[in-house]
Parts: C-alpha cells; sequence; structure tokens
C-alpha cells in the first residue's frame, strides 16, 4: 500500500506538470483570442477553470483516499499483532 502511495504521488507530480501546461495554453490561447471580450467566451472560460478545478480536487482526492486506506490498513495490522502476540 505505501508503495501505492508513492506511485500515486509521482503520478500526480506528473499529472500536475501536464495540467499546468494544458492552463498556460488555454490562458495563452484565451488571451490572444478575438473573441476573449465577449461575454459568453468569458462565461466559457470560467466553466473551463472551475472544470480545471474539479479535476485537480478530483485527483487530490484520491491521494487523500490511498492514504486513508493505508492509515485504517496500519491500524488493522497493529490490532492483529496484539491479537496473536500477547
Amino acid at each position: 500500500m505505501e508503495n501505492t502511495s508513492m506511485d500515486l504521488s509521482d503520478a500526480h507530480g506528473r499529472f500536475q506538470n501536464i495540467m499546468d501546461a494544458l492552463m498556460s495554453t488555454a490562458d495563452n490561447t484565451f488571451k490572444s483570442w478575438e473573441g476573449a471580450g465577449r461575454e459568453t467566451a468569458m462565461s466559457t472560460n470560467d466553466d473551463f477553470q472551475n472544470k480545471y478545478e474539479e479535476v485537480q480536487a478530483a485527483f487530490l482526492n484520491l491521494v487523500g483516499s490511498n492514504d486513508e486506506v493505508i492509515e485504517k490498513m496500519q491500524g488493522l495490522h497493529s490490532n492483529l499483532e496484539n491479537i496473536f502476540l500477547r
């Protein structure tokens, strides 16, 4: 399980690099887009920003959930050791 946590941390780093590149491209495109000042375009950009944040939060939730599982498994193993090593 701890290896899974390290794998997820590594994956999160790679994921963050991809997300940063995506955000940079989106920002640069939006800034140079002729229709960027229009209300519909601004709304679309806001929607993109919201989805971006949702994806980020979901990945962090995945990492946090794995850490919670590891913590509970360690508690379970500790309990088993206490039962059988008394």
